[in-house]
């Protein structure tokens, strides 16, 4: 949990590769922590969130469908601090 902040710029990258496949093996990491990194991952929720939102206009439905998923499961768990995005969310 000490290299959160190292791994965050991995997570950055991964988002931003233009493979496909790439960026879900990313998005499914990010849920993944949302479960095992709890709460420390959310110190990261201004970072994540809207990473994840912005891959909701990519145009591989399966990229799309991933940052559905790691939304819901990451909103779940942020609570108060999801105020901020429910706008966009909406």
């Amino acid at each position: 949990r000490t290299d959160l902040p190292d791994f965050m710029r991995l997570i950055d990258l991964g988002l931003k590769n233009p493979n496909p496949r790439c960026k879900r093996v990313t998005i499914f990491t990010i849920a993944a922590m949302t479960e095992f990194i709890s709460p420390e991952i959310f110190e990261y929720h201004q970072l994540l969130l809207p990473a994840l939102l912005k891959q909701l206009s990519d145009t591989n439905t399966g990229v799309v469908e991933s940052s559905m998923s790691a939304i819901d499961l990451f909103c779940e768990s942020l609570s108060t601090r999801l105020e901020p995005y429910l706008q966009t969310l909406m």
